[in-house]
């Protein structure tokens, strides 16, 4: 059953989150269903364009000591995202201007049932490690064009992942691997996801491989110049428009 539109003054927690949320999900974000830990806080709302787009939002109530652990903790979320806004009702708006004055942090408030930019966010980069992690447990991306998961489809469905490493037989190449996700793998394999575009790509090259090896090349020699990519190479443009 849907949810009636919330009237008069927006103060309680929750339904700001949902302000928030919506307003996140028309602009074509993927956005969090469930709190998200960034450190050692959870965040009540991440909003993920694409992997050089993601917003952390944090939401307080009318209360100062709350607005004030708030500012804290949007600064612990700036190596984690791209912009950082702080969520607050109108009845604390001018308190928390006064906090967030000289910072990156933005400010969203609710007015006339509207979310409302008070102070925008200054852009800052993302610790790349951090970024990775954050996303590997979000929308999930593509290991060799970096896409999220929520802008091209993920090869071979929802689980869709192709194998790198033995943890024994190529410990570097497993270590490697942890590093750049800041993840503890705890099996001896280990797997990496691809987008749709990206496997045709691949397919593409090994069935150009076979062709040559069935054509009884021994030792079939190309690069991707070789290949005819024309159909992948429109699908990459319409994505990135």
């Amino acid at each position: 059953m849907p949810k009636e539109p919330v009237t008069g003054t927006v103060e309680k927690h929750d339904e700001i989150v949902r302000f928030v949320k919506e307003h996140y999900k028309k602009k074509s974000y993927w956005v969090n269903d469930r709190t998200i830990s960034l450190g050692r806080y959870k965040t009540d709302v991440i909003a993920i364009y694409d992997q050089d787009l993601v917003d952390a939002v944090e939401v307080k109530p009318n209360n100062k000591s709350e607005i004030r652990k708030g500012v804290g903790q949007c600064f612990s979320y700036i190596d984690w995202v791209h912009k950082v806004y702080l969520a607050v009702p109108i009845k604390s708006v001018e308190l928390t201007l006064d906090l967030i004055e000289h910072t990156p942090i933005g400010l969203l408030t609710i007015i006339d049932n509207t979310l409302t930019t008070v102070k925008e966010a200054t852009r800052t980069e993302a610790e790349p490690g951090k970024l990775t992690k954050l996303l590997g447990k979000t929308t999930g991306f593509c290991w060799l064009c970096g896409r999220t998961f929520n802008l091209v489809p993920r090869a071979g469905g929802e689980d869709g992942s192709i194998y790198i490493a033995h943890k024994e037989m190529e410990p570097g190449i497993f270590k490697s691997l942890e590093k750049a996700t800041r993840q503890k793998v705890r099996t001896k394999g280990s797997w990496v996801s691809i987008c749709t575009i990206c496997s045709r790509i691949l397919g593409s090259a090994i069935h150009e491989y076979l062709k040559r090896s069935i054509s009884k090349e021994e030792f079939p020699d190309f690069d991707f110049d070789d290949l005819d990519l024309e159909e992948t190479a429109k699908l990459l443009k319409n994505i990135q428009k």
